[in-house]
């Protein structure tokens, strides 16, 4: 009774702010799972004692405005992963809130050690896949952070470390991303940036550990599949299908040339969304070219469907679009979520496998909530 009571006091907090007049038909939501902040084996860690200690006037400053707490999350076979990376550990929870089957892979176990999980994924096998740094301490030099991923099987035992080439390898840099395939693989997005210039570095690793596939955005061509030529092409995300040895490449660039016929100023700037062939080392399709498509990547489903989200300022709301990769972008799936105040922050939207839509709610910054967001027909 008391839990039931706590997850209708979760949703009266969202309900006055979810109201559709004017506006679009927004996806109801429902409660999955909810706990506490704090340090014990139950609770999500975040940053609000590391606040209190910075800030010990408390009238200096509002904590929904620093508050931090861990968005790596996955939903998987009814329970959720999160890389706690202020209690230093991965914690399982079951979504039918029985203790039992709940798992904790804390930072040192047999056979490893790390410092803090930032980032945590599965594969179709349930098989757990985790970012971690491990700090160099020294006398002689500055102390500063390494990333390795870590792989556990379903119980939490630890099986190998893979490093930047693969296991038995030295670290890598922190990358922004990691990922699966349904082959078992898994992928690395590391951000490079030199100056001005910035570039993607995606390496595939097999389900032994060992590298199998390096790419990186700087070394395409400028000419895409249509004929089309551009210039100051930036990559500003990578992901991989779930199904195929393939990349999708988000890009914003401007048009120089369309196919023999010159453009004379080349200042309209199109978001462009590409299909990359690992095998065939080259671009395979344009899925879109839009001007006024402004989409970021949230995910891809394991159908392959390309999830993208952004702020609509005309309905008000948070607009996720489903595309297909055979299909017009106009054709496309669009579902909304209501914006939600700031007292009531939303931390993350995050999807699963099957495409279902989540967030991370903090709720009087003492309670952490996942919200499962319903889709409709649009």
């Amino acid at each position: 009774m008391r839990s039931m009571i706590k997850v209708l006091l979760f949703a009266a907090v969202l309900l006055p702010f979810v109201s559709c007049a004017g506006g679009p038909d927004y996806m109801a939501y429902e409660t999955v799972f909810y706990t506490s902040l704090g340090t014990k084996a139950d609770q999500v860690g975040c940053n609000i004692p590391d606040l209190k200690v910075a800030f010990t006037d408390e009238n200096q400053f509002l904590i929904p405005d620093y508050i931090d707490v861990p968005t790596s999350v996955q939903i998987y076979r009814n329970k959720v992963y999160i890389a706690d990376k202020y209690n230093k550990c991965v914690s399982v929870f079951n979504l039918n809130r029985d203790p039992v089957t709940n798992l904790n892979i804390p930072n040192q176990g047999e056979g490893y050690s790390f410092d803090v999980p930032f980032q945590v994924i599965l594969n179709k096998y349930g098989e757990i896949f985790v970012l971690a740094s491990v700090s160099n301490y020294s006398e002689q030099v500055e102390v500063f952070e390494q990333y390795y991923v870590y792989k556990f099987n379903i119980y939490g035992k630890f099986i190998y470390r893979i490093g930047i080439n693969g296991i038995n390898s030295g670290p890598m840099a922190y990358p922004d991303r990691i990922d699966v395939d349904l082959f078992g693989n898994l992928y690395v997005y590391i951000r490079e940036e030199d100056g001005d210039q910035m570039a993607w570095v995606v390496k595939r690793f097999l389900p032994s550990g060992e590298m199998s596939f390096e790419f990186r955005t700087d070394y395409l061509a400028q000419t895409h599949t249509d004929g089309d030529k551009t210039f100051m092409v930036n990559y500003s995300d990578v992901y991989n299908l779930k199904n195929d040895e393939k990349l999708l490449l988000f890009s914003q660039q401007y048009l120089i040339e369309k196919k023999d016929k010159p453009v004379e100023i080349p200042n309209e700037v199109y978001n462009v969304l590409n299909l990359y062939s690992i095998l065939q080392n080259s671009m395979e399709k344009l899925i879109y070219r839009s001007a006024d498509n402004m989409d970021s990547l949230l995910g891809v489903t394991r159908d392959d469907v390309v999830v993208t989200y952004a702020y609509d300022e005309k309905n008000k709301g948070v607009g996720f679009r489903f595309v297909e990769l055979s299909d017009k972008l106009e054709s496309a799936k669009v579902f909304y979520a209501p914006h939600v105040m700031d007292y009531c922050i939303t931390m993350s939207y995050f999807i699963d496998i099957r495409g279902e839509i989540y967030s991370v709610i903090i709720k009087d910054n003492e309670y952490y909530v996942i919200l499962h967001w319903i889709k409709k027909n649009p």
